[in-house]
């Protein structure tokens, strides 16, 4: 200004701009240092940014861990639970099989002692030396020592054969079987066995000649187990043994008017070692079941307490 007022233009020029240029620098270093500490500041908020972000990933997988280890504990605990549960009833099942066995045993035990017995004492009677008695007489007691000792084999052999069949799984179908004429057979078997009074027939609508592609032995063992069955726990009225086929399926009924098997056993009669208290299965039943089974068919059973039981077979 003063220079101004001097008239000394050019040097009043030169100090204005010496004075702006000095002002336009102090305002850039303002600028400048703000600048820095706004950077400063967008420097330390990435860090904490990334910091955060760094800790919200560290708690995420501490959490997703803690899951996973609940999610594991949870696991194990219902396993164990189950497992436990599956040995108690395991342990429950083998009781009751020892239960069974026993009962099977002293059943089995009774079976085969009482042909024993008769064996034993006809045996002691024939080797008397004071035995008074004619042929016929002798020729008797031998067929009933025989008779006997064929039931007993017959027991064993039935036994030693679901222990061998359970072991192999399926049963040869190779005999071509005339059914009219094994079912003759096995009925003729078991009448001297029927108690007095008991009428025992076969109703069949088979052709003479019908055949069926089977294990012989197998059926004729289903067979037989299902009349001794019927004869065992039938006093009075009959048996009756039938046979039909529809399409597909032979069709073999053994009918009774024994004791009967209580409703509240109808389920558990077919498993093995399992007789009631108002009638005697022994292996009977289990042995169809499980015969009937390995040739491929199934088994029926309708029954009534007192008035009898009817027992079907189904064979493709």
């Amino acid at each position: 200004k003063i220079l101004e007022m001097a008239g000394r233009w050019k040097e009043a020029f030169e100090s204005l701009r010496e004075e702006t240029a000095a002002n336009d620098s102090i305002v850039n270093v303002i600028l400048i240092n703000s600048m820095q500490g706004y950077r400063d500041e967008l420097t330390i908020y990435d860090l904490e940014r990334k910091s955060a972000k760094a800790r919200t990933i560290t708690l995420s997988i501490i959490i997703v861990l803690l899951l996973l280890l609940i999610t594991a504990l949870a696991y194990i605990t219902s396993s164990r639970h189950r497992h436990m549960k599956q040995l108690k009833r395991a342990y429950e099942r083998a009781m009751e099989s020892d239960k069974m066995k026993a009962a099977f045993i002293q059943n089995m035990s009774h079976e085969v002692r009482t042909p024993l017995n008769v064996i034993t004492g006809f045996a002691q009677i024939l080797a008397d030396p004071e035995l008074d008695s004619d042929a016929k007489g002798r020729k008797d007691m031998a067929q009933m020592m025989l008779k006997n000792t064929h039931i007993i084999t017959n027991q064993i052999d039935t036994m030693l054969e679901l222990s061998i069949n359970e072991a192999s799984g399926a049963a040869s179908k190779d005999d071509a079987v005339v059914l009219n004429k094994l079912l003759k057979e096995v009925l003729q078997e078991n009448e001297s066995d029927v108690a007095p009074g008991v009428a025992i027939t076969l109703d069949t609508s088979l052709d003479d000649d019908f055949q069926l592609q089977t294990n012989k032995l197998m059926l004729r063992r289903m067979v037989n187990a299902l009349l001794d069955n019927a004869i065992k726990n039938t006093t009075e009225g009959h048996i009756t043994l039938k046979a039909s086929t529809d399409q597909a399926n032979l069709n073999i009924v053994v009918e009774d008017t024994g004791s009967g098997i209580p409703a509240d056993q109808l389920d558990n009669i077919f498993e093995r070692f399992v007789t009631t208290d108002s009638s005697s299965s022994g292996l009977g039943l289990s042995i169809c079941r499980e015969v009937v089974s390995l040739m491929g068919g199934r088994i029926r059973l309708k029954s009534e307490l007192g008035k009898g039981t009817i027992v079907w077979i189904i064979i493709p």
